[in-house]
């Protein structure tokens, strides 16, 4: 495979293949992306959820904090590192934070695996500062009947946000 981008979080590689279909050859050119893994950090507090309203190329999207794992970073670390750097959340607003399992959002195209993490928040929040510059408009937070609603009118429709949601649905039998 011929790399054709590369920087510090992801590798993009190109192949041209070909297969036969009744004695006629069918070309086209295969994919992939090596990248660093990545986490989805679900805040919770008060029995809901925090989403961002996050810019995104195909319009705003509510979607759970994500981001890159940094090397030898574990999905905890790099969850409570994401939920600092873009909402400047900190250890004193943290009262739990516990793994939830993995997800591979798109396993045919891009090699990641994303750690889904739960952080249970105080009740209230203070000195919320949103990420501006990487495209967070706005923070939200919905209880479990407004989550179905938003993603039943394809409002979360990020494909991150509904792998974790789904898990975490399936393994705490959640309240969320």
């Amino acid at each position: 495979m011929k790399k054709i981008l590369s920087n510090d979080y992801q590798k993009i590689f190109s192949e041209k293949r070909s297969f036969e279909v009744d004695g006629k050859i069918h070309e086209y050119e295969k994919i992939e992306i090596e990248a660093n893994d990545g986490v989805v950090a679900i805040l919770a507090s008060s029995g809901g959820l925090f989403f961002e309203d996050h810019k995104r190329i195909n319009g705003n999207s509510l979607e759970f904090l994500r981001g890159y794992l940094e090397k030898d970073e574990t999905p905890i670390a790099g969850a409570k590192r994401e939920s600092l750097e873009e909402l400047n959340i900190n250890e004193n607003d943290i009262v739990d934070c516990s793994f939830i399992g993995k997800v591979y959002p798109d396993n045919a195209f891009i090699k990641q695996t994303i750690y889904v993490v739960l952080i249970q928040l105080k009740s209230s929040i203070k000195d919320v500062k949103l990420q501006s510059n990487e495209g967070v408009d706005n923070l939200l937070w919905y209880d479990q009947q407004e989550i179905l609603e938003k993603i039943n009118h394809n409002k979360v429709s990020d494909s991150f946000t509904l792998c974790a949601y789904m898990l975490l649905l399936a393994k705490k039998q959640s309240k969320y």
